[in-house]
C-alpha cells in the first residue's frame, strides 16, 4: 500500500492522486467490515467501514477544520462537473460526519472511475482528467491523503483481526 500512497504523492494529476489514495483505503475494505462485525456488501458501505475503523469523528472534524475556510467552503457546496451533473456537498454539520464524508468520497470516486454517460437511465456526474473537474478532486485530496495515512499507520489493527 505504500507504493500507492507514494505514487499519489509524486503524481501531479489530481485524478491519479485520488485513485492512488483511494486504493489505500480500498485495500482494507473487507478487514474493516470484519472488525466492525458488519455485513458490508456495497463498496460505499465498505468505504464507510474503513473510515470508521481508522479515524474518530472528532479527528475527522479537526482535519476538516485544518483544510481552511476556503477549502471548507468549496467541499460544502455542490460542484458542477463537465458532464453537467453535480457532486453533492459535504454537510459539515452532519450528525454523522463519517457517514457524510464517506458518501461524498464515494460519489467522487464514482465520478473519477466511471465514464458512463448514463447509468440506470440517469445522467451521471463524471470527472474528466485535464479539465476544470480536477479542481473538484484537488479540493478532496488533503482529507483523503490524511485518511490514507491513517490507514497505513494503523495497518496493524487490520492485520491483527485475522488472528
Amino acid at each position: 500500500m505504500l507504493s500507492y500512497y507514494f505514487c499519489a504523492l509524486r503524481d501531479h494529476a489530481p485524478v491519479s492522486q485520488f485513485k492512488n489514495f483511494y486504493n489505500v483505503l480500498e485495500y482494507f475494505f473487507e478487514d474493516a467490515a470484519n472488525i466492525l462485525g458488519i455485513t458490508a456488501r456495497r463498496e460505499s458501505e465498505q468505504l464507510e467501514a474503513v473510515i470508521r475503523c481508522t479515524v474518530r469523528a472528532s479527528d475527522l472534524n479537526t482535519a476538516i477544520e485544518a483544510i481552511g475556510s476556503e477549502s471548507q467552503n468549496r467541499v460544502s457546496r455542490p460542484r458542477l462537473t463537465s458532464s453537467g451533473e453535480t457532486i453533492s456537498p459535504l454537510d459539515l454539520s452532519a450528525s454523522d460526519i463519517i457517514k457524510a464524508y464517506s458518501n461524498r468520497l464515494y460519489s467522487i470516486r464514482n465520478a473519477c472511475i466511471h465514464s458512463k454517460r448514463i447509468r440506470r437511465g440517469r445522467a451521471e456526474a463524471r470527472i474528466t482528467p485535464a479539465t476544470e473537474d480536477e479542481h473538484i478532486v484537488a479540493d478532496e485530496l488533503p482529507l483523503l491523503r490524511w485518511i490514507a495515512a491513517q490507514c497505513l499507520e494503523n495497518e496493524d489493527v487490520f492485520a491483527n483481526q485475522e488472528q
